[in-house]
């Protein structure tokens, strides 16, 4: 998804492995004449018919867009859509959250008929807010009810973040948390986002400022360098195997262990304070990569590796754009301006590269559960096979040789 202040360009690829195997693209959703059409999130809600992707995409200025299958529709205020602004979305049970600046809507999907658009449930949230609050809902995330058997739920907890205030929806019932206009994401980047941690609380983030909702207790307090973060910038987070936190920055990664701060940087044992990928490839253990190497953190010590040269002598120096491990313990860099790197937990270093059919710069990579290796490139998608790449022709109108910068994976089914 590319956007920016002028204009929004979509392009949707996938492959259909149950019907003719070829490669499609969904036609782009076209902005309206001088409409500026901000992306605020893209989610795949599943597969539907004829294994066509089921996508929504929520925007600033456009409402909700949603490919069916068959086409593109647009669901607005005229739709019943609270408002054509959406801040965030969440996808749970087949069932679309938008948060809007107007409220909460829920897009449902019935087995046959169109998409209908219910709105009770932000009755329900406007009912239990003072009579002052504004009803804008800046993010939202779902709080799994059984993604870790240690913390059970009875339903799966919907968080709202609105302004000044903090609040979940459980089953038919909402309850605010938090109240107060301590809670105020302020500056340029006030666009927040918010993530559960599954053990006492919630992060609350906008691009320069955290805040950690502590659940037991009601109290909210900002965190940062002053807490042992590397920088009170966020990027993203991330929830590990283990209810780690993971936060990177402008300057790093820092860990957050059961509330316990830990900080990566080159002072720490990181190669570099620049992260520009990470990796879990075991339960507590990670590769990070950086513009000159990697480090492999096995959870007590580092391993820096700066990948100086390869089996021809050849130099690295390559910003890290992507990393994916193998069933085998392998790591497979995807390195800027070059080919792919394949390395191991032993140090040992392969090259691929024209030679073995990769004729183009290496952006991201996929690997299958049978190691099947797919890499992204500037000219295209290749596939491993038989130890060399092959180049897959997309047969794409407009888009024979498409820069491709991440692959993902489709949910089950």
């Amino acid at each position: 998804a590319i956007s920016n202040t002028d204009y929004a360009e979509l392009h949707v690829v996938y492959k259909d492995i149950f019907h003719d195997g070829k490669w499609n693209i969904l036609p782009g959703p076209l902005p309206k004449a001088n409409q500026r059409l901000d992306i605020t999130s893209f989610e795949l809600i599943g597969v539907k018919e004829e294994n066509q992707p089921y996508i929504a995409i929520g925007t600033k200025q456009a409402g909700i867009l949603i490919w069916n299958g068959r086409k593109w529709n647009t669901y607005t205020k005229m739709y019943g859509l609270l408002s054509d602004t959406v801040n965030d979305m969440v996808i749970l049970e087949g069932k679309i959250y938008a948060a809007t600046s107007k409220g909460l809507s829920v897009l449902i999907f019935p087995q046959s008929g169109e998409v209908c658009v219910d709105n009770r449930l932000d009755g329900i949230i406007q009912n239990s807010l003072p009579s002052n609050a504004p009803m804008v809902i800046n993010a939202i995330a779902v709080e799994q009810k059984d993604r870790f058997t240690s913390v059970l739920l009875p339903h799966h907890r919907i968080w709202l973040y609105g302004n000044n205030w903090l609040g979940y929806v459980e089953g038919e019932k909402f309850k605010m948390v938090f109240d107060s206009p301590q809670l105020e994401l302020t500056g340029r980047n006030r666009e927040g986002r918010i993530f559960p941690d599954y053990q006492d609380g919630l992060y609350v983030t906008s691009l320069f400022r955290i805040y950690y909702f502590h659940f037991n207790q009601g109290t909210l307090e900002t965190i940062g360098v002053k807490n042992g973060l590397i920088d009170d910038s966020i990027f993203s987070g991330f929830v590990d195997f283990e209810k780690n936190v993971w936060i990177s920055s402008r300057r790093g990664v820092s860990k957050i262990a059961s509330r316990r701060f830990s900080s990566f940087q080159a002072k720490h044992g990181l190669l570099s304070d620049e992260v520009t990928a990470v990796l879990e490839y075991e339960p507590g253990k990670f590769v990070f990569g950086h513009n000159i190497g990697l480090t492999v953190f096995d959870g007590t010590a580092y391993d820096k590796r700066p990948l100086l040269q390869g089996k021809d002598g050849q130099i690295f120096r390559r910003r890290v754009m992507d990393l994916k491990v193998d069933s085998e313990k392998n790591f497979w860099l995807a390195l800027t301006n070059t080919n792919l790197v394949r390395t191991n937990i032993q140090g040992d270093i392969q090259q691929y590269g024209p030679g073995e059919g990769l004729s183009a710069n290496s952006n991201t990579i996929w690997i299958d559960p049978d190691n099947t290796v797919w890499v992204g490139t500037d000219k295209g998608l290749f596939v491993m096979r038989n130890n060399a790449f092959v180049p897959l022709h997309l047969n794409i109108p407009g888009l024979e040789m498409p820069y491709i910068r991440k692959l993902y994976k489709s949910p089950p089914g």
